[in-house]
């Protein structure tokens, strides 16, 4: 790849007015992004699922929960106690003499090996040997 145009590039000193331009586009970019995400945070406009966000200002309205200063919810009626774990029955004794079923996982070696232009083990293809 002949890249020798790149040594060609010459840039000069910029200028005062492109400081400034730039400057200003930053500044605007930047003021027009938090502005719009402040906008899409807060939208009350219409019926949205949802809180929004403490920042906002807005109040839960409703039978919904109600916010400390925080912004962390006031339970007024405390859940009730969790009931006791059941007990589980433990799983039938072996016999001895009955299958049971093990699985061993690790890697297949065959898979390490250099591909010697064959299809990888276990490759079900029809197009491939």
């Amino acid at each position: 790849m002949n890249l020798d145009f790149l040594k060609n590039i010459k840039i000069g000193r910029p200028s005062i007015r492109g400081m400034i331009f730039w400057s200003v586009a930053i500044a605007l970019a930047v003021t027009i992004y938090i502005l719009v995400g402040n906008f899409t945070q807060c939208w009350t406009f219409t019926k949205l699922p949802g809180i929004p966000p403490a920042q906002c200002g807005v109040t839960a309205e409703g039978d919904g929960f109600t916010v400390n200063p925080e912004g962390t919810p006031i339970s007024e009626v405390l859940p009730p106690a969790p009931d006791a774990i059941p007990e589980a029955a433990p799983p039938p004794a072996w016999d001895g003499a009955s299958r049971i079923n093990i699985l061993f996982i690790g890697l297949d070696a065959r898979d390490l090996e250099v591909n010697q232009g064959t299809a990888p083990h276990g490759f079900d293809d029809p197009f491939h040997d």
